[in-house]
Order: C-alpha cells, then sequence, then structure tokens
C-alpha cells in the first residue's frame, strides 16, 4: 500500500513540475511571440504603424526583465523579418543559418536598453517615467543612431501633422498607459482600442511639382576608369531630359556617381550650366574622401552651388550599415559613417532633410531635421540596394513614412534596386527606368520588375 501510494505521488510529482515548467516556459514565449506580432505587423510591408499601439502596454504587462527583453527581442525580430531572406538572396551571407544568426543577435543587442528599463514591483508613476526615458534616450544620440524601429513612431499614424506636441502626446500617452498596464490592463486595453480605431486613414502630402527622383537598376559596380565614365554619362544624359521636362530638382541614388573626384567636374560640368540656367538643383548621390586616408562616406552632392557651377558634398551619412559597409575592426573599414557637424540644406528654397537608406529605419536622422528654426519642408532618402532588391525597400521605408506624417512633410526617394524598381505611387516621384548599358539592366527588365 505505502509503495503505491510512494509510486502516486512521485507521479503527480513529475506531473506538477511539468505543469510548472510548461507555464514558465509559456510566461517566456508569450511575450516574444506577443512582441514579434506587433514587429511584423507594424513594419512588415506594407507597413502599418498603428500596430505599434499595443507596445507600451505588453512592456509594461511584462513581469521581469527578462520577459522585458524577450518582448523587445521579439518586437525588433518581426520588425525586421524581411531581412533574412534578403541577406540570402543578396549573396552577403550564405545560407540562412549564418543570416538568422545574425538577424537575431542584432534584435537582441536592440532590446537590451528595453530590458533595462523595465523593473517589476514598481509603482504607476515609476513605471511610466521609466518608459518615457527610454523612449526619449532610444530617439537620440547615440542610440537614435543605432537602433532601428522605434515605437513611438505610431505618432504618425495616431496624430499627422502634429509635428512635436504629437510626439510629446504620444510619449505621454504611451508612458501612462505602460505604467497602468498591470493595476488597470482592462482600462489601458480598451484605450489602445479606441486609439486604433480613431487613427485617419495613412496619406502623405504631395510633392510640389517639378521635384521628381531617377530610380535606377545599376546591376554592379564601376570596376574601370571607362566603366565609371560610361556610367556618368548615362546618368548626365537622363538628369538632361528631366531638366528638358521641366524638372526643376531631380534626385539621384546613393552613391550612384561613384567616388567623386575632379573627372566627375568635368563630366559633369555641362549639366551644372544648363542647371544653372533653368534655375534647376540636381542631387547626386556619390561617395566622397573622409579625413582619415583611405576612408570613404556616402554623400549628396549638388550642383551648381549658389556660387559656381562646380559640385559640392552637402551632407554626409551619419549612419551606415555596420558589418556590411561599416566594418570598423578591419584595416579596410569600408564605408565609414560621418558623425561630424550635418549642415542645414536647401533644396529650391526649401529646407530639407536628408537619410541615407539605412538611416532610414533610425528615429534621430528624421528627427534631426526637424530640430531647431528652420525645420525641414521635404525629406529627401537616397538609398541602394543592390544587395537586396525590392523586399528591403520595401520594409525600409516604413518608418521614413511614419515620421513624415508626423511632421506633414512629403518624401522624395531615389533608389538603386536591380531586382525590382520601386513602383511608383500617386503622391510620389515618378519611377524611370535606367538606360541599358553594361551597368545597368535594360529597359524592359526595368518594367517587368516594377509589375
Amino acid at each position: 500500500m505505502s509503495a503505491r501510494i510512494s509510486r502516486n505521488a512521485a507521479r503527480y510529482g513529475c506531473i506538477a513540475a511539468s505543469a510548472a515548467w510548461c507555464s514558465d516556459v509559456l510566461h517566456l514565449c508569450s511575450p516574444c511571440c506577443a512582441g514579434a506580432a506587433i514587429g511584423w505587423l507594424a513594419w512588415a510591408p506594407p507597413s502599418q504603424p498603428v500596430w505599434l499601439v499595443p507596445f507600451p502596454w505588453l512592456w509594461g504587462r511584462c513581469r521581469s526583465r527578462v520577459q522585458a527583453l524577450l518582448f523587445a527581442t521579439g518586437y525588433q525580430a518581426g520588425a525586421t523579418a524581411s531581412l533574412v531572406p534578403a541577406l540570402t538572396a543578396g549573396g552577403l551571407l550564405d545560407g540562412l543559418l549564418p543570416s538568422g544568426t545574425l538577424w537575431l543577435a542584432a534584435a537582441l543587442s536592440a532590446a537590451l536598453p528595453w530590458a533595462l528599463a523595465h523593473r517589476s514591483g514598481l509603482g504607476c508613476g515609476a513605471a511610466a517615467l521609466r518608459f518615457a526615458l527610454a523612449a526619449v534616450a532610444l530617439a537620440l544620440p547615440p542610440l537614435g543612431l543605432i537602433l532601428p524601429f522605434h515605437p513611438l513612431a505610431v505618432a504618425g499614424a495616431l496624430l499627422p501633422g502634429s509635428g512635436w506636441t504629437g510626439f510629446a502626446l504620444v510619449l505621454l500617452g504611451s508612458a501612462l498607459l505602460s505604467g497602468c498596464a498591470r493595476r488597470w490592463p482592462s482600462r489601458g486595453a480598451g484605450l489602445m482600442l479606441c486609439a486604433a480605431l480613431c487613427a485617419p486613414a495613412e496619406r502623405l502630402p504631395r510633392l510640389a511639382a517639378g521635384w521628381g527622383a531617377i530610380h535606377t537598376a545599376c546591376t554592379g559596380g564601376a570596376h574601370s576608369y571607362a566603366e565609371l565614365a560610361q556610367r556618368n554619362a548615362h546618368l548626365v544624359e537622363r538628369v538632361r531630359q528631366r531638366l528638358r521636362a521641366g524638372d526643376r530638382v531631380v534626385l539621384l541614388p546613393e552613391a550612384i556617381a561613384g567616388v567623386w573626384s575632379p573627372a566627375h567636374d568635368l563630366w559633369w560640368a555641362d549639366l551644372a550650366t544648363a542647371a544653372r540656367d533653368r534655375a534647376a538643383t540636381v542631387v547626386i548621390g556619390a561617395q566622397v574622401q573622409g579625413a582619415r586616408p583611405g576612408s570613404l562616406h556616402n554623400a549628396v552632392v549638388i550642383l551648381p552651388t549658389a556660387t559656381s557651377s562646380a559640385a559640392e558634398a552637402i551632407d554626409r551619412a551619419g549612419m551606415v550599415v555596420p558589418v556590411f559597409a561599416w566594418r570598423p575592426w578591419r584595416r579596410d573599414r569600408g564605408v565609414e559613417p560621418y558623425w561630424g557637424p550635418r549642415p542645414r540644406v536647401i533644396v529650391d528654397r526649401w529646407p530639407v532633410g536628408i537619410a541615407f537608406c539605412f538611416e532610414e529605419v533610425l528615429p534621430w536622422p528624421v528627427l534631426r531635421a526637424f530640430v531647431g528654426g528652420q525645420r525641414a519642408r521635404v525629406l529627401i532618402v537616397v538609398a541602394d540596394q543592390s544587395w537586396a532588391g525590392l523586399a528591403a525597400t520595401d520594409f525600409q521605408s516604413g518608418p521614413m513614412r511614419a515620421w513624415a506624417r508626423l511632421f506633414d512633410v512629403p518624401v522624395l526617394r531615389s533608389v538603386n534596386c536591380p531586382r525590382g524598381c520601386p513602383r511608383p505611387s500617386g503622391s510620389g516621384p515618378r519611377c524611370d527606368p535606367p538606360a541599358a548599358s553594361a551597368d545597368f539592366v535594360s529597359e524592359a527588365q526595368a518594367h517587368a520588375y516594377a509589375r
């Protein structure tokens, strides 16, 4: 009899231990799954930032820093899930395993600030303050130049056109929602539902007439002086056609002209004179030499300048993609970020904010354009997606559109994307297929990619 009781006790003990273990696993997996769902729904193409509304509430519901870490990791992983097939398809990493490992490592590192800001057992006010401080710290340098997909981009979906006032209101509301998530969960859920249902339809203001971008489909870099000259000749001809059509501002993709040199001034001299005669401006994506010997910066070159027909680098990328473009641990560091002062840029008498490729998903490169007395009237984006194709172009543009809606400014994008030109939208710039050459796919192929 006693042996049977002992066996039953051991059996029930194993069942209880298994149930407790399953409960612990569920408590760890549920925040991760919830975060991944929010990240995917908010930023997977086509992006819908309104899905970010539950982020502060779910973060506040986490019972420990481990849960907060898993929730934020899931959010970052869901937001960047489109990057894994892009890395593999672009040939940057060989196979899904290294691409997935890098993807999860990046998501985990981006989630650390949210985990450190969380602390269990706090009152509503203290928890709300911690969320607010974390959100502000992640929007400002240096974290705002490193960590992508800021959850307060939901302000563009909830209060479009409200600017810094809307940002402050959404920050306050999110902080209160996170602070009261454990004490009044049902009220918080009701407020989230009301906010999501009241969000207006997504719409960006239209660009002024005469502003246009040229999207290219360059399949590789120029490996010789002759190839570089041929590429620039095709670009000059395409820009000349746009100027004849009446455009006042023409934008070209990131680094499309190569490393700017005195030879470029000769290649573009006639076009600079034509642009000056027509009171037009050409903004060219190029690379320029950095202060350190052999270093390069992604930059935009404008011509003509106010004083001459020569070109001038007006802005440089404050952050480039780590590992793939910027490799600080190697002697050949690749393209480096520029951390010096970035000037205010005026194009066609309008102040503009400029973002380079990876900066589209970062908060500070966009928000800095609206700090100070001369806020940007247009956001300009130059990007090179030759390594990934249309998938990366779509998922990168979501945060930029959200911030542009918040400040009620149009976005002009120019992308080099050989595996698919961006589709022209009703409110966006025209999409020009590239001319055929050794470095460009044919016009027919570009139209096929666009479909």
